[in-house]
Parts: C-alpha cells; structure tokens; sequence
C-alpha cells in the first residue's frame, strides 16, 4: 500500500481534516494492524463512543456492536440481551455498575463493556477477512433525565476487489480522538 499527500488509508486529506476537526463530548477511535506479508490482519479495534458520565447512577446504557447488518453482541444495562457464537462470559458489578468481557467464536472477538468508567470497546484478533470484512459498528445508547442518545463509531475491514485473501504490505491506522474542548 502507498501512501500519497492526497490520499491515506483510503481518505483523503480533505476528508481527514474533517473527521479530525469535529468536536463532540465523546470520544471514539479505531484501528487496524496489519502484517508485512501476511494474508490476514494482526488485529481490528474499535472503540466505541465514550460516555463521561457513566457513573451516575440516573443513566443507563445499552450497547450494540454489528456487522453491516447482523448484531453480534447487544448489552442492555449490564445484561446481555443478543449474541452470536458466545465462548466465554465474565460479568463483575463494582460501585453498583456492570463491567463485562464477552468473548465470542472461540475467543477471538473481544467486547468490553464498562458502566463504571464509559468505556466501550471490541477486538478481532486475529481477523479472517473471508468472515469478518464488512462494517463493523457500535452503537452507544444513553438514557438520561428522560432524553435518549445514540452514538455511533464505525470501521471497516476491506477485502481488495478480486481477491480472495488479502496481502497487505504495510500498518495502516487511523485513531481519531474526539473530546470537548
């Protein structure tokens, strides 16, 4: 893969000035690592929205990750509501709120789920693009004095055209970090 001035990751420059200038109470981010030679990336994350006041005990949280359209993991106040291939389950409640690891197809999807700090995460490691490309997304729902939000982070893993796996020379990654000024 190369890099050019006009273009990176797939974005161009005018598109990442964009993404890099928005400002939102939230904060998000994903990347993806890839190996020299290799026919599949190391590993994908995706973070999802923050939400800073988690702890108050007036809010509550619900969490969905997806897959273009198929949901693979949905969290509904520290409960676990849909999930696709579950391997492991592991559910603390510290200071009242739920902190969960949720593993599925034999381990190698991780989802964090925490109300105590309001972070919300998941890992692919390793990835296998034939199964896991697509638009992998998380949406934060949060319920509060009555008004409901809903964030959304997203990422991709892409498969080139006309290849069946995928070879990808170099570590591309985009992290991008919004928070309020």
């Amino acid at each position: 893969m190369s890099t050019s001035e006009s273009e990176f990751c797939g974005y161009t420059e005018s598109e990442l000035a964009i993404l890099a200038s928005r400002s939102t109470p939230y904060k998000s981010a994903a990347s993806i690592t890839a190996s020299t030679n290799s026919d599949h990336y190391d590993s994908f994350s995706l973070n999802c929205p923050h939400v800073a006041d988690a702890n108050n005990e007036n809010v509550r949280i619900e969490v969905t990750w997806t897959l273009n359209e198929t949901i693979w993991l949905k969290i509904e106040d520290g409960e676990k509501k849909i999930y696709n291939r579950l391997t492991t389950f592991s559910k603390r409640i510290v200071a009242g709120k739920t902190v969960l690891r949720v593993l599925l197809n034999n381990g190698r999807y991780f989802f964090d789920y925490d109300e105590l700090t309001g972070d919300f995460a998941m890992e692919i490691r390793p990835v296998q693009v034939e199964e896991d490309a697509g638009v992998w997304q998380c949406h934060v729902t949060v319920y509060q004095k009555g008004n409901t939000h809903t964030l959304t982070s997203r990422s991709r893993v892409r498969v080139p055209h006309g290849v069946r796996s995928i070879t990808v020379p170099s570590t591309c990654s985009l992290n991008f970090v919004y928070s309020m000024p």
